[in-house]
């Protein structure tokens, strides 16, 4: 009797044990509160326990959304166990700090977790996904502080001014570098707005740099600056004032809405004034119909012109064609190009514009007779060292050619001569 009941009670115990261990892992989100001042922190965390162990990651969500600025503090994620119907779970969890942007309700929506765990009495682990329903947070501006814009709630926050050395009146090509600094104690500095001020100073040309935003988490506690620099450099005759800036914020500890404010300061430029141009709407459409009258007269005589134009430009073409240098060019092109039927054919051209046929000159009759046996010869003789001979010879033979124009005359002489004399005897 008593075996009977001892194997009952181990089957009955085994039973249970499988049913527990057969659970789905547990998944749980806690957001005590969703409701805070824009710019300010909550905390949301996610865990997730199994009964056995996890020998992958958990894949945890981003929660990011539109107006939401979710961010991980130091040592957010870590591990956690839990005692289950006398069983101990364990697993890790996770905490967001979750900071509403502006004001009003916005909505995280429903985002994916990815969980891998060992499935008891299965060699390989289970991956399974949950799906974490949408969590609503909501950002409420205190009483007092709804006309700041925008707005910004801290437990400090000051403005400093920094103007590099330079002397008033500046001259043309000095230059100011201005730099504006925000700190900011109590939340991210990337609630801090731009710090620079429109700048409208005459005479003097604004090189704004990029802003820089540092945030920093010291024992749970948030802080942050901004910097913006810009730099202005003097070109003409002018000057102004650089603007004052101010900057309401809300302060958390007084709970009440203060302002931090920096320093304007003038701005001189000794140097010539600057030509102003007339932008008298009236001015400006005489200016036009000036321009177009007197495009309309140029088209109008380029009409009347252009066969004429066309005629000159033709007959200059053919005179340039008809020319000794354009064939003499002719043939150094059809060379260079080895184009043997060109030259030869360039040659002839040349050689009927000449008085003194540069063709029959010894120089470049042995080089064509190199190249013609480089080309058609049974001998190994390399036709780039033919035509490099052959481009060698040109310039010369044409150098020699026009010296001996110079020295023939142009007429034969009127006296004839005892050789024509015989001749017509």
């Amino acid at each position: 009797m008593m075996q009977r009941r001892a194997l009952f009670l181990a089957v009955l115990f085994g039973l249970w044990a499988g049913m527990a261990l057969a659970q789905d892992p547990l998944v749980e989100v806690e957001f005590e509160e969703n409701t805070t001042i824009p710019g300010q922190p909550l905390s949301l965390r996610v865990t997730v326990l199994v009964p056995t162990w996890l020998p992958k990651p958990v894949v945890f969500p981003t929660l990011e959304a539109p107006n939401i600025l979710v961010q991980l503090p130091e040592g957010a994620t870590g591990p956690a166990s839990r005692t289950i119907d006398g069983e101990t779970w364990s697993g890790v969890s996770r905490r967001y700090r979750v900071t509403p942007m502006v004001p009003g309700r916005v909505q995280i929506p429903a985002q994916e977790l990815s969980v891998t765990w060992a499935e008891p009495g299965k060699p390989d682990p289970l991956q399974q996904t949950f799906t974490l329903d949408p969590i609503v947070v909501e950002g409420r501006v205190p009483e007092g502080a709804e006309d700041l814009s925008p707005f910004i709630a801290a437990q400090n926050l000051t403005l400093t001014q920094e103007v590099s050395e330079a002397d008033m009146p500046l001259q043309a090509g000095d230059s100011v570098t201005l730099t504006l600094t925000a700190q900011i104690e109590g939340t991210s500095a990337m609630f801090l707005p731009s710090l620079m001020p429109e700048i409208d100073i005459k005479g003097v040309a604004v090189y704004p740099s990029e802003p820089t935003i540092q945030d920093k988490e010291e024992r749970g506690k948030l802080s942050g600056t901004r910097t913006q620099s810009v730099t202005l450099v003097a070109q003409s005759g002018g000057g102004g004032a650089f603007p004052a800036l101010e900057l309401g914020w809300f302060n958390l500890t007084s709970q009440a809405v203060e302002i931090a404010r920096t320093e304007g300061f003038d701005v001189t430029v000794d140097a010539p004034p600057a030509l102003v141009q007339n932008t008298d709407p009236r001015v400006l459409a005489a200016y036009v119909a000036g321009g177009l009258a007197a495009l309309a007269l140029c088209l109008l005589a380029l009409r009347r012109l252009s066969p004429r134009l066309r005629a000159m430009m033709a007959a200059r073409r053919r005179h340039m064609e008809a020319s000794e240098h354009w064939a003499y060019a002719k043939a150094v092109e059809a060379a260079k190009a080895r184009d043997f039927d060109g030259l030869l054919r360039h040659l002839d051209i040349w050689a009927a514009r000449c008085r003194v046929d540069p063709t029959a000159q010894a120089t470049l009759q042995s080089a064509l007779c190199a190249l013609g046996a480089a080309r058609y010869g049974p001998g190994g003789t390399s036709q780039n060292d033919a035509w490099k001979r052959v481009l060698t010879a040109l310039p010369q033979v044409r150098a020699a050619a026009l010296k001996a124009d110079r020295k023939k005359p142009e007429l034969p002489p009127l006296n004839p001569t005892d050789a024509q004399s015989q001749r017509t005897a």
